[in-house]
């Protein structure tokens, strides 16, 4: 009998061990990340766009004699058989469409990333789609995620580096910067997509793809308007995967984990903006507007921080943080 209470309350002490270790991990990931970012000898990056230019090596399709089939078809070619090329473009074009995925989409997508990766690790944005379609997923189905899948791609994208070149520099913004320009215009595409979604007529769907082609273009270039200005700052550096651990914290209105998580941040990193922001957010969302306020009053940051910090307070406040993953962007 002796042995058995032993064995319930070393059994016991192991979950409790288990739960302790698993919540440090996770209150900690923001931090990580933000340490590896300040890192040295950082891992190359390959861009988007060479990799597209590469040539993979292809399996044989076996040809289908013709001589046995009336209509022959186009046979489909597996992720393997794709070329890098054609998988980027379908894997791109998917994202812009992600809010109208099914979990089988969001699936082979995700296996499409996977292909991608494995053809080439050094490719920060292959991890980047993945990391959009898990999160996409996550928020457009409700679907639950694996949460240590999340942080292992968060903890290899941090681990690159992207402040070698403007190009990966560009590629390395996860977190669309808004205004009200964009924000409508992104109301203007959600509209276009449900008419798309409702349109029986070919000649009505094609004129509402261009026009929606067209304001998903003119919405990249009103963000790469804002992004450029930020790099253009020298002492610049691209926060948007820390933002991650605590956007999903509060979604799911853990806000306490965020202002700990916060707070945590900006003892290491005091003129963190990422930190600043979700800590405020954070404060307001859980009811504590005059110590949110009060943060605010005493922050002692650069001019241009302070603007920067006050717009994205501005232009967020009224939208609700389960939506962050239609901000993304790749």
């Amino acid at each position: 009998m002796k042995e058995k209470i032993t064995l319930v309350i070393l059994l016991f002490a192991s979950a409790i061990l288990f739960l302790w270790v698993q919540t440090l991990k996770q209150e900690n990931l923001a931090l990580k990340l933000r340490v590896n970012l300040e890192a040295k000898n950082k891992a190359p990056a390959v861009t988007w766009e060479k990799f597209k230019e590469e040539k993979s090596p292809l399996k044989e399709v076996t040809p289908v004699p013709t001589e046995t089939i009336e209509s022959p078809e186009t046979p489909q070619l597996s992720l393997q058989e794709k070329e890098s090329e054609q998988l980027a473009t379908e894997l791109q074009m998917t994202l812009n469409k992600r809010s109208k995925l099914s979990t089988q989409d969001f699936d082979q997508n995700i296996a499409m990333a996977d292909e991608l990766i494995s053809r080439d690790p050094n490719v920060y944005s292959s991890y980047k789609a993945k990391l959009i379609l898990l999160l996409s997923k996550e928020g457009a189905l409700k679907e639950a995620i694996d949460d240590s899948e999340i942080e292992e791609l968060l903890t290899t994208m941090s681990n690159f580096n992207m402040l070698s070149e403007r190009t990966l520099q560009k590629e390395a913004f996860l977190i669309a910067r808004t205004n009200e320009k964009i924000d409508v215009t992104n109301d203007e595409i959600v509209a276009l997509q449900n008419e798309i979604e409702q349109s029986s007529d070919q000649a009505d769907t094609a004129q509402l793809e261009a026009q929606l082609q067209s304001k998903f273009d003119e919405v990249t270039g009103l963000e790469a308007q804002i992004e450029e200005g930020l790099l253009d700052r020298s002492d610049f550096l691209n926060e948007d995967i820390l933002e991650i651990p605590l956007y999903r914290s509060l979604a799911s209105k853990d806000y306490e984990a965020v202002i700990d998580d916060s707070r945590e941040i900006m003892t290491q990193f005091p003129h963190s903006l990422s930190a600043h922001f979700f800590l405020i957010r954070a404060l307001e969302l859980a009811g504590e507007s005059e110590v949110a306020q009060d943060h605010f009053k005493n922050l002692a940051l650069k001019e241009e921080d302070l603007r920067l910090l006050t717009d994205r307070l501005n232009s967020t406040r009224n939208k609700d943080p389960k939506d962050y993953w239609k901000d993304l962007r790749f």
